[in-house]
């Protein structure tokens, strides 16, 4: 059956505009979101003692299992000061990154499936040292020291590789 005018309008402006959608990102941004959600870490989790947080895995699920990631926040008088993203990779070891893009100074997600950080912008990468993936970030995240003692990680808030 052929088509009018007004039908074959419908048709094809329909399928432009999720077309359109699809270009620019609107169809996965669901998707993107929850892959790349981080949670935040409960405050009794963790503890700031001189230069080093404290942290226990077991007190929240979250983190313990491997290929996930935590989110910590330090204020003074409720004010967020620094925000911290603490990843567990596959291979039983704990990343440790300030978290803002060098480019923008925009929180960081991780990208579970391809071990990467990704800026909120969505324009910067980063691999799991740190280093620039892609651009237009230039300089790579801040990177702190972590080891595991016992039941806890503890995370060297002052050795970190400072390029920001």
């Amino acid at each position: 059956m052929p088509l009018n005018r007004r039908g074959f309008i419908k048709l094809t402006s329909g399928a432009f505009l999720s077309g359109c959608a699809g270009a620019i990102g609107m169809g996965a941004c669901s998707s993107w979101r929850d892959e790349c959600y981080v949670p935040w870490a409960p405050e009794e989790s963790y503890r700031l003692e001189g230069e080093q947080v404290i942290l226990s895995p077991s007190v929240f699920g979250s983190l313990a299992a491997a290929s996930n990631a935590v989110k910590l926040v330090f204020g003074n008088n409720g004010e967020a000061v620094e925000r911290v993203i603490l990843i567990h990779s596959e291979d039983g070891k704990y990343h440790a990154f300030l978290d803002h893009c060098t480019h923008n100074k925009k929180e960081l997600y991780y990208l579970h499936e391809d071990k990467l950080l990704r800026c909120h912008s969505g324009r910067s990468y980063f691999d799991m040292e740190g280093n620039v993936m892609k651009g237009p970030a230039e300089m790579p995240l801040r990177v702190f020291p972590t080891r595991q003692k016992a039941d806890c990680v503890i995370i060297e808030m002052t050795s970190g590789v400072d390029d920001v």
